[in-house]
């Protein structure tokens, strides 16, 4: 099934509330329509992966026939159908069947994104997915968020029917279902030390760096192996003569670090990243990594890049 893109964004069910935003000029007017949206929200529809430490990958001995399978919930209990699609650069198209009961596994086949796609898949290649709930009063919750706003004395609430914070790095025991990205993994697990040591290519997939933060988009840097036994070391990884350690676990591919110190932000002081979830993909030359962030004190920063190193 395929979703213009202009048509995924739907409004939050609010009618008799828009009725009446309009024209509203007191400020305690805005704060009861945003307070009103909000309390809807906390009875709306959310799906979540059951296990937050879920590798994203597509397995499968080859690029066309592998699957990504993981257990979905609805913490809520508000769900009737959840569905997710391929988001393509003009469309969402919908992969694999509704669905409709839960706890359930979410079941993504290669071979319909193949089908989709109309062309061949390959090995270490990604890509991003748009899911959608629908509640028993029929409406649909999405990567669409609500923005209520003041302009003028006026008070509007557009946009869909998620809360933002959803998407938030501060909410580390929540896996939202809604965006969401699967790589297609190598047939062989095991990659060796030796494919990840060498000259590599840094590029992030969301606008990052910031004006306040190092230049980490197309840095080149060089990966040694050590100091111990799956680990490897990424040599001036954010600004130069700052190393990072990274583990990498060779029976899955899948890479950690420790907080470490990286580079200081001018008004927050030294930044301490940590790899939350990464991989690695010795047959296409692929690293990709997501960061989160933390200050020396230990809070947690507002960042959360995710990067992709390529073997040059």
């Amino acid at each position: 099934m395929k979703k213009n893109k202009t048509h995924i964004s739907l409004l939050l069910s609010l009618g008799l509330m828009l009725a009446m935003v309009f024209g509203c000029s007191d400020p305690s007017d805005f704060k009861k329509v945003r307070n009103e949206a909000l309390t809807n929200l906390q009875r709306g529809g959310m799906i979540q992966f059951d296990n937050v430490r879920e590798r994203m990958v597509i397995k499968g001995v080859d690029p066309n026939t592998g699957t990504f399978e993981a257990p979905v919930v609805d913490p809520n209990n508000t769900a009737i159908s959840y569905t997710v699609g391929l988001i393509t650069a003009t469309d969402t198209i919908q992969i694999g069947d509704a669905v409709t009961s839960f706890p359930s596994n979410l079941v993504v086949q290669a071979a319909d994104i193949r089908t989709a796609l109309g062309r061949d898949l390959e090995f270490g290649e990604s890509f991003n997915f748009f899911g959608e709930v629908t509640t028993a009063d029929g409406t649909v919750y999405n990567a669409n968020a609500l923005d209520v706003s003041s302009d003028g004395g006026i008070t509007t609430v557009t946009g869909g029917n998620t809360r933002f914070e959803i998407f938030q790095p501060a909410n580390t025991g929540l896996k939202q279902a809604f965006l969401f990205q699967l790589t297609v993994a190598c047939p062989d697990p095991a990659v060796l030390a030796s494919e990840i040591v060498g000259t590599w290519v840094i590029t992030t997939d969301n606008n990052y760096p910031s004006a306040t933060t190092p230049r980490i988009e197309d840095r080149i840097v060089t990966i040694i192996a050590g100091p111990e036994e799956n680990q490897f070391t990424i040599e001036d990884w954010w600004v130069d003569g700052r190393d990072y350690i990274v583990t990498h676990d060779p029976e899955t591919d899948a890479l950690t670090s420790a907080r470490q110190e990286t580079w200081t932000h001018p008004t927050f002081g030294l930044i301490l990243p940590q790899i939350t979830s990464g991989s690695a993909f010795g047959c296409a030359g692929l690293l990709k990594m997501t960061t989160r962030h933390f200050l020396a004190d230990g809070r947690a920063f507002g960042r959360r890049p995710v990067m992709t190193l390529t073997k040059q």
